[in-house]
């Protein structure tokens, strides 16, 4: 028994790592004043014809006919389910700028599992609609950058490439390559760095009889809006400009950018990608709207923080085991449990031998908890503080509390 290939399972060990990256994916964006919101799993297939990538919709859509004989695809990605969303607010006169909103959810692609790729994988949405200065821009990438930050990286090990679209157009129309070819060539400069130097020069040649060092010499000019934007950045964030950031999605107008970690054996795919995109709305059927806004995925990051991340702070609380060694003491232990749980968190395993309690113990360690009690035929109270192994016998619910808040205050320090 299996699960269907290339879907995600986390068993709890695993998905503390999880855990870790959605509480950092929420807490920042909370912070920052961005509310949360869902869209559906499951979409029509024209919410996405002639408005997302051509190769997405070609080569990498999980598609089926449902039983009303609808065209359905599991989502592969989350805007165009945003573009709807904010389409439908502004039909209800709902949507006041700006509007600072994110949302988790799992996308699915179907294509080769790779290292930094799988078919499905968690990712997080976060944009602001309605506004069209810089200082959104700006806003937007120190929100990326805080959420590497609170998943327990170092933002000096990471830079972020910054390109304008719109800028790169115009040195395109300057250069008089066709404008029907514009939309090639970018794709083409998005893919620079993952394609053979001689294949891209060929394919190239084949959209244009623009040399490329005619178009690199043009492009090393870094637009004053890029310059602009990387002053405006916090000092502790490493911008560059990067003439090969592109994005593939035809959908951006200005300001694009990814996040890389600077050391590439950790991760070569960027674990951010975002811009500007102020032109969407329209193509979704609503009122002109400006935005900006980003999509960081799970499966880069978690890579990131298995080689980078320091290990996660200490709860503000214990965690805390509680067990009955005599069949008769369980009702007793359960309500034991029950009090100590207004305190602490509290998880109750059932019935222990005693000889067994060693083995219990040593799993526990393992587990992050900090102790284990075990309440024996005479309900005494023995509290195992699992990390320097001591085993304290205590006679009431009281002085238990008061030793496990004393306890944990001098681990804690």
């Amino acid at each position: 028994m299996k699960e269907y290939k290339g879907m995600r399972l986390f068993p709890p060990r695993e998905h503390k790592n999880l855990e870790r990256i959605l509480n950092a994916w929420t807490k920042t964006a909370k912070a920052y004043g961005f509310q949360q919101y869902k869209t559906p799993l499951l979409d029509p297939e024209e919410l996405y014809a002639d408005k997302t990538s051509e190769e997405i919709m070609r080569e990498q859509t999980y598609r089926f006919t449902d039983r009303g004989g609808r065209d359905i695809l599991l989502r592969p990605e989350i805007t165009p389910g945003t573009a709807s969303m904010i389409v439908e607010l502004q039909r209800k006169r709902m949507l006041r700028a700006p509007y600072k909103v994110f949302s988790i959810g799992s996308v699915f692609r179907y294509e080769k599992e790779q290292k930094g790729r799988k078919r499905e994988h968690i990712q997080c949405n976060i944009d602001i609609f309605g506004e069209p200065a810089m200082w959104a821009d700006a806003e937007i990438i120190e929100v990326a950058f805080t959420m590497l930050k609170n998943a327990g990286l170092q933002k000096k090990d990471f830079e972020i490439r910054l390109n304008d679209r719109s800028a790169m157009n115009t040195t395109l129309r300057n250069l008089n390559i066709q404008e029907e070819v514009h939309s090639d060539v970018r794709r083409l400069f998005d893919k620079r760095d993952k394609i053979s130097a001689q294949i891209f020069e060929e394919n190239l040649n084949a959209l244009t009889d623009i040399s490329l060092k005619a178009i690199d010499d043009a492009l090393l000019q870094e637009p004053d809006t890029v310059q602009k934007l990387r002053n405006m950045l916090l000092e502790d964030i490493q911008a560059v400009y990067s003439p090969n950031t592109v994005r593939g999605f035809d959908y951006y107008t200005g300001i694009v950018f990814e996040i890389f970690a600077k050391d590439k054996n950790i991760a070569e795919r960027s674990v951010v990608g975002g811009g500007r995109y102020d032109n969407l709305i329209e193509i979704y059927g609503g009122a002109p709207l400006p935005a900006v806004g980003f999509g960081m995925g799970d499966v880069v990051l978690t890579d990131c923080i298995d080689t980078l991340a320091a290990q996660p702070e200490s709860k503000n609380t214990p965690v805390i085991i509680i067990c009955s060694i005599s069949e008769t003491m369980t009702q007793h232990a359960r309500e034991i449990g029950e009090i100590i749980r207004k305190h602490f968190p509290v998880s109750y395993i059932g019935t222990i031998s005693e000889n067994k309690l060693t083995d219990v113990y040593k799993y526990y360690e393992k587990e992050e908890v900090h102790f284990v009690i075990a309440i024996d035929e005479n309900r005494q109270i023995h509290i195992r503080t699992l990390h320097n192994r001591k085993t304290t016998t205590i006679e009431n619910i009281s002085d238990t509390i008061k030793f496990i808040k004393k306890e944990y205050e001098r681990i804690s320090i």
